[in-house]
């Protein structure tokens, strides 16, 4: 009997977008990628990191960010490349299921319905796309971290404070 069986909600996960210089697909990119979401679960948010972007996709993603709830956004002045992409994503993120968006998704089955547990959301999202790239059991949120720009040798970069998740940049003394 389907009714009698628990019912679970699986946990909240995250879909990190990296971004260079894609202001004529990101919109739509990211519409897609809020409609499976919708669909699937309840418990999501998106977060979209430009890295070094010099058309307009830091202004679009902004955009994106005020008109749609549940998403974030942040920017690399310079490009910084893949990995600190995925790093400012974890940083900026508070989800436990994490996923990279390193390609554009199919379209979403109107077929679709809320997942009721990890493994079908996980399972879900990984049809329609995405790279399953971590599931986080434990988050320290006060430790702070550093993201280094590798194309000055560790001299400038980023320090992210979790607990007030804002950024400020600062110069690395020799």
């Amino acid at each position: 009997n389907p009714s009698s069986m628990p019912h679970t909600t699986p946990k909240s996960s995250c879909v990190i977008v990296p971004v260079q210089n894609q202001q004529d697909t990101l919109e739509a990119q990211v519409q897609n990628l809020w409609g499976w979401l919708h669909a699937a679960t309840n418990r999501f948010e998106v977060v979209i990191v430009v890295d070094g972007s010099t058309d307009q996709s830091p202004e679009i993603g902004q955009q994106l960010a005020d008109d749609l709830p549940q998403v974030k956004f942040a920017r690399h002045e310079k490009p910084l490349g893949c990995q600190a992409v995925i790093h400012t994503g974890l940083f900026v993120s508070v989800g436990i299921l994490i996923f990279v968006m390193d390609k554009p998704l199919r379209k979403p089955d109107p077929k679709l319905q809320k997942q009721t547990s990890d493994d079908g959301l996980i399972e879900c999202l990984i049809q329609a796309g995405l790279h399953f790239r971590e599931y986080r059991l434990y988050r320290r949120q006060a430790e702070k971290r550093l993201v280094y720009d590798q194309s000055h040798n560790g001299h400038s970069g980023s320090h992210f404070d979790l607990t007030r998740q804002r950024r400020t940049t600062f110069n690395k003394s020799s």
